[in-house]
């Protein structure tokens, strides 16, 4: 009889050793599960955000060298533009204008004094 439980504590030692590798066997399996996920997860994320990136990148760029051809585009229409206020507003152009609406340069209508040449008498 006393074999018997000597029996049967190397049974419950040798089923108790199996249990706990067969327990880390599973946690080592569900612990490389959840790092290949997450790297997946994390590679995935990378290259969507790098793409994304990148398109609003070239986008800008795009952007960018559009609004230089319109800067282009309103500097030359500015230079006609600035031409021809130029040409309203010069000399000539303001004196045909006058004289087409009836005005007369002031110098036109001041009359010369009678001495024109005396400048001071002592008399």
């Amino acid at each position: 009889m006393s074999a018997i439980p000597i029996y049967r504590e190397s049974y419950l030692a040798r089923a108790g050793s199996r249990r706990r590798s067969h327990r880390f066997a599973d946690a080592a399996y569900l612990f490389m599960c959840r790092v290949l996920l997450f790297g997946l997860i994390a590679a995935v994320v990378y290259v969507a955000s790098a793409l994304t990136g990148n398109v609003m990148m070239e986008k800008a760029r795009r952007d960018g060298i559009l609004a230089q051809e319109r800067a282009r585009a309103a500097r030359a229409a500015e230079g006609a533009l600035r031409e021809s206020i130029d040409e309203m507003t010069s000399l000539d152009a303001l004196n045909d204008w006058a004289c087409a609406h009836g005005f007369s340069a002031p110098e036109q209508l001041a009359r010369a004094p009678e001495g024109a040449q005396v400048v001071a008498s002592n008399r």
